[in-house]
């Protein structure tokens, strides 16, 4: 019995050494978009995701934006057993309505792991509840460049890190505030906000 069964724990064991190895660290820059359902403030939100993963356990800062409109949430999340990412933010740090009448949305979200045209890219389902009762839902979808090896054949970088602590990523800047996108949006009316 002892034959049978060690080849097989050894097999098991191996198969999840080799999985835990290749699994990606979500840690870093995440940017995307936040949707909203039909009915919300509005269809589409920026979104990054600030994380850190130690482990099966991530934290971080969520950061939204529509305009003017922004919030800077805490997070934090795990991996389920499915291997999808349950996040859930728990805090609002800071945040400018921009005069409007509206609330920000605590959102939990279940988010898969994917590559796709060269990068890593979370995407899933979001819901959750402001101070007017439950949000109307959406989905997500962030992307961070896969570090590979073709950044340095190419010369590149994808995250150049700047004097003053400012980190440069693509168009998006971070310098002690909230990531400012260079098109406009604008917003009208009042509710739950992304």
């Amino acid at each position: 019995m002892l034959r049978t069964l060690l080849p097989a724990l050894l097999s098991l064991f191996l198969t999840t050494a080799l999985q835990a190895q290749f699994e990606p660290d979500l840690s870093g820059i995440w940017t995307g978009t936040l949707y909203q359902n039909e009915g919300g403030i509005a269809d589409r939100f920026d979104l990054y995701f600030d994380l850190e993963q130690i482990g099966p356990v991530v934290k971080g800062k969520a950061y939204v934006q529509l305009g003017d409109l922004h919030a800077e949430m805490r997070l934090s999340g795990y991996q389920t057993g499915s291997g999808s990412w349950r996040i859930t933010e728990s805090e609002i740090l800071r945040n400018n309505k921009a005069g409007l009448e509206v609330s920000w949305c605590m959102k939990d979200y279940e988010l898969r792991l994917a590559y796709r045209d060269g990068n890593l890219v979370l995407n899933g389902p979001w819901w959750g509840s402001s101070e007017y009762g439950r949000c109307i839902p959406g989905s997500i979808t962030l992307r961070r460049e896969a570090k590979v090896a073709s950044f340095l054949l190419r010369g590149e970088h994808p995250v150049d890190i700047q004097p003053h602590g400012q980190i440069h990523y693509g168009y998006y800047a971070l310098h002690g505030r909230l990531p400012i996108r260079s098109d406009e949006h604008t917003v009208t009316g009042a509710g739950a906000a992304g």
